[in-house]
């Protein structure tokens, strides 16, 4: 699929679920059949069936629309050649049916996410031990690194940038070889959460799909925490 995710806006999605895995909502792990199930973390926080409502933004090229669905409808936007209709989805939940054919759809992302934080370690690490070894403090800067003292640490910098190449270099093949598994996940994962068609899925929003993870992520901490478990992330 066309890459329709930057790198960054993976990276944030995947430090979301980063946080959700300190939340302390209990969460059920099965251990080999359903008579044992060990449930992890405070189970004194109970809650009723937790539901969210979304409003999901398609953008067709409106010959596509016509040819396929026929009339255009009266409340879809039409701007030059695109018809752009929000879809509102009500009372959308993460239940006992829907739950294995969720995890089975993140696990592609967590693989993806899991590889970058990897990357971005090393970068950190390899920093940090390059200013113990030089006996300078480096700064991060849009493009690099610098120092306080930039002509004073020219050296430094230089073995500095060399490290930032070698990071930027690892970040760009990951996104470039693995990503495209990780976005097909993150739109599966929607698409079935909200029960959305495939022909209507393919032309949902990257920003919808983001919007709505970011959400549900929020909603349902517990369920990336079972994710991580059931896989090992």
């Amino acid at each position: 699929m066309n890459k329709v995710f930057t790198p960054q806006e993976l990276s944030d999605l995947g430090k979301k679920i980063e946080k959700a895995e300190n939340d302390p909502t209990p969460f059920a792990v099965y251990a080999g059949d359903v008579d044992s199930v060990q449930v992890v973390g405070d189970s004194s926080k109970s809650y009723p069936l937790k539901k969210l409502d979304f409003v999901a933004t398609f953008r067709f090229f409106k010959n596509v629309w016509i040819e396929k669905f026929g009339d255009i409808p009266e409340d879809a936007e039409v701007t030059n050649n695109f018809v752009v209709l929000k879809v509102k989805y009500d009372d959308i939940a993460i239940t006992p049916r829907n739950d294995a054919m969720l995890l089975a759809q993140i696990i592609d992302f967590f693989g993806y996410f899991e590889s970058e934080r990897e990357i971005v370690q090393k970068y950190e690490d390899d920093i940090k031990k390059l200013g113990e070894e030089t006996g300078v403090e480096f700064i991060r800067i849009d493009n690099g690194v610098s120092t306080s003292d930039p002509q004073k640490d020219a050296d430094a910098i230089k073995r500095g940038m060399e490290i930032y190449n070698n990071y930027m270099r690892d970040s760009i093949r990951l996104y470039a070889y693995q990503s495209d598994d990780a976005q097909i996940a993150l739109y599966n994962f929607v698409g079935i959460l909200l029960g959305i068609e495939d022909d209507m899925l393919a032309h949902l929003t990257s920003f919808s799909v983001l919007e709505i993870l970011a959400a549900t992520i929020q909603k349902y901490p517990e369920f990336f925490n079972e994710t991580d478990t059931v896989f090992g992330s």
